[in-house]
């Protein structure tokens, strides 16, 4: 949730982009009751404010309940900024509760552009920590996830920035209505500048502390997603409200943010809440062969729901037909060698990313472990379907899932389960990518569609020709079911096209079987 004013907009963004789009997805993991968690640690005290400083904290809350809290520090430099952003929040998703960490430290031009960016991600089993250098309009970006580091190089239209929140809370201060603003924001876990665009709708005053305080409201968007901000005439954004998904942040001092009963802050299931309500209950979804549905009331632009061999899409309709078991053993792994000019079509869906480490000689040799001697294209995609479904025990992880990580771990959900696929698969020269969407769920207290991750493997198909095969190595499913809705394809950079439907989206059922 891009912030205007207020709370760093760089930690909310962050939280939305895991929550919304990854921390909402159920994979099989059917807890049945809540375990106890630890409170997480106290605040970081490791930098103290001086004179001069913007800093303000919030308390966050879900649906009513305060789940945690963030704070932003704005330092002025002759020739730049400091800032330091941390959140703390405790959620919980299908019964198992997530303590997730997210840190920000940057220096910052005038022009609040970064110059040096350090990033942390923290949850209950994994974290992500990245270090960044900017040069022009390239930030040349460390990422240490599993103790390995790997540096990518980013390119932008534009020098990426931060901090963008102190600049628009002054500037909304004294704004119209109709007054609008756009900035972006840089966000570390999809590696993207993100447009956001405010615009003031209102002059009101909000009941604040038994006080009526003249306010600026502005309607703030990025990414699909919508929130109001209420921003007081010297600047300090009050509160900030997510109309579709509970979310609510408001200004606080740093005792009352931090005070915050970790007892009851997973009181409400953040999965269950984010999802998507169907029309008709499914008997048996695991068996379903056929569905057609229509999808209303979200934005649908983008998403990658374009016809292909078992999913269609036209006029908001989607059709899926579950896909017969491909021949089998199939072309002879790698691909490169038995079909070079195939392999140099795909060769995107064969090569390592900084997430799916297919290079890594760990990762080699659990896809040689996991094939068993087998080179078929088929065999060895069934194969790596029950072998990741079987040695990676169903969890709720918070995290950007790293494929190295997963390996050594041995936990997590649906998206732990795809990213570790597809490295194996690419390993082994199968061309394999990341997909997400929503699955029907049923073995859950509130049966619906949950949004969920799985794989597309290159496999021969009847008529000879490849095509792309839904597998799930979550539900270790070869082929998928037809209730798997595809929304979008590719890893975590593409994902965040899915908030402009969380919250939102709903499923019509026309036909099942």
């Amino acid at each position: 949730m891009a912030k205007t004013a207020g709370k760093s907009t760089v930690t909310t963004v962050i939280i939305f982009v895991f929550i919304g789009v990854w921390a909402a997805a159920a994979g099989v993991f059917y807890a049945r009751s809540r375990q106890p968690a630890s409170p997480p640690p106290p605040p970081s005290a490791k930098v103290k404010p001086m004179a001069g400083d913007k800093e303000r904290w919030v308390g966050i809350y879900q649906a009513g309940t305060k789940i945690g809290y963030g704070f932003s520090r704005l330092r002025p430099l002759p020739d730049g900024f400091l800032l330091w952003a941390e959140t703390r929040i405790r959620i919980q998703l299908l019964n198992q509760p997530q303590d997730i960490f997210v840190s920000i430290q940057a220096r910052l031009d005038r022009n609040y552009a970064i110059q040096r960016v350090g990033f942390e991600l923290t949850s209950n089993v994994m974290s992500l920590k990245a270090d960044g250098v900017a040069q022009g309009k390239e930030l040349v970006l460390t990422l240490d996830t599993a103790g390995q580091k790997v540096e990518q190089r980013l390119t932008f239209d534009e020098p990426p920035t931060l901090g963008r929140e102190f600049v628009m809370a002054e500037r909304l201060a004294t704004a119209k209505v109709g007054d609008t603003f756009s900035f972006s924001e840089f966000d570390p876990t999809t590696q993207k500048s993100i447009p956001i665009s405010a615009k003031v709708v209102a002059l009101e005053n909000l009941d604040w502390n038994g006080k009526a305080v003249p306010c600026v409201k502005a309607e703030v968007s990025y990414a699909g997603q919508m929130e109001y901000n209420w921003v007081s005439r010297d600047g300090e954004v009050l509160r900030t409200v997510s109309p579709s998904t509970g979310f609510e942040y408001r200004a606080e001092s740093r005792e009352q943010a931090t005070r915050v009963d970790w007892s009851a802050a997973g009181a409400i299931d953040l999965a269950t809440a984010l999802m998507v309500k169907s029309s008709r209950d499914l008997q048996s979804p695991r068996d379903a062969t056929l569905l057609r549905a229509k999808l209303a009331d979200a934005p649908l632009e983008g998403l990658d729901l374009t016809t292909d061999g078992r999913q269609s899409f036209a006029d908001g309709v989607v059709t899926i037909n579950q896909e017969a078991a491909p021949p089998a053993p199939g072309y002879t792994l790698p691909l490169a060698s038995s079909d070079p000019a195939r392999a140099a079509e795909l060769k995107e869906f064969l090569a390592a990313s900084p997430f799916i480490q297919s290079e890594d000689p760990g990762i080699k040799t659990a896809a040689a472990e996991a094939a068993n001697g087998e080179t078929g294209a088929t065999a060895v995609a069934r194969r790596l379907t029950n072998w990741v479904s079987t040695t990676v025990q169903d969890a709720m992880v918070v995290s950007v899932p790293s494929a190295v990580e997963v390996l050594q771990k041995r936990k997590g959900a649906c998206k732990e389960h795809t990213v570790l696929y597809v490295a194996l698969a690419r390993a082994l020269g199968l061309p394999a990518r990341p997909v997400s969407g929503i699955v029907y769920m049923d073995e859950v207290v509130n049966p619906g569609f949950y949004y969920h991750a799985w794989v597309e493997v290159w496999l021969p198909g009847a008529d000879s020709q490849g095509r792309w095969t839904a597998v799930d190595p979550t539900f270790n499913q070869f082929p998928a079911d037809a209730t798997h809705i595809k929304l979008k394809v590719g890893e975590l950079r593409e994902m965040i096209q899915l908030m402009q439907v969380i919250g939102r989206l709903r499923v019509e059922v026309e036909d099942y079987r």
